[in-house]
């Protein structure tokens, strides 16, 4: 398994949400997850060739989506800064 494929996998709003009903303690914020609850997750496992090409393209989508962010960060300043100006 490629570890940023684990990352991915155990950071999916599935699995985000599957651990959520496994935690233990007086706060779900803690976050502890027993072992054997832990191991009984149903991570998809696709074949390691798979794995690096999702892998590459979320890392490139991840990539443009931050881009588009500062973009659109910059835009709303600059628009914020002409709504100022009137």
């Amino acid at each position: 398994m490629i570890p940023a494929w684990l990352d991915i996998a155990l950071n999916s709003p599935r699995m985000v949400a599957e651990l959520d009903t496994r935690k233990a303690g007086i706060s779900h914020s803690e976050g502890n997850v027993a072992q054997g609850k832990l191991l009984g997750l149903g991570i998809p496992l696709p074949p390691r060739q798979v794995q690096g090409a999702l892998v590459r393209e979320l890392e490139f989508l991840l990539t443009l989506t931050a881009a588009i962010d500062r973009s659109t960060s910059v835009a709303l300043g600059g628009a914020s800064k002409l709504r100022t100006g009137f």
